[in-house]
């Protein structure tokens, strides 16, 4: 079973990084789409590192992650 998550990467003024999780995202995002996303996420000022709110867009990933159960008896 692979689940797939969209991570976004912002950096503070200090260039410390904060990064944001989406579960279960869609597959087809534009650049258009991601830049506007993390351009609100900015100007609401909620994303914080321990020296400051978030300033910079870092990156943006979609990572696929596969389970696979395992036996335990």
């Amino acid at each position: 079973m692979a689940n797939r998550k969209l991570k976004l990467y912002f950096k503070d003024s200090s260039q410390n990084q904060k990064s944001v999780s989406i579960d279960y995202p869609r597959a087809d995002y534009s650049p258009s789409d991601l830049k506007a996303a993390m351009d609100r996420m900015l100007a609401s000022t909620v994303l914080v590192t321990k020296y400051g709110p978030v300033s910079i867009k870092d990156k943006a990933e979609l990572e696929t992650v596969t389970k696979r159960e395992l036996e335990i008896a």
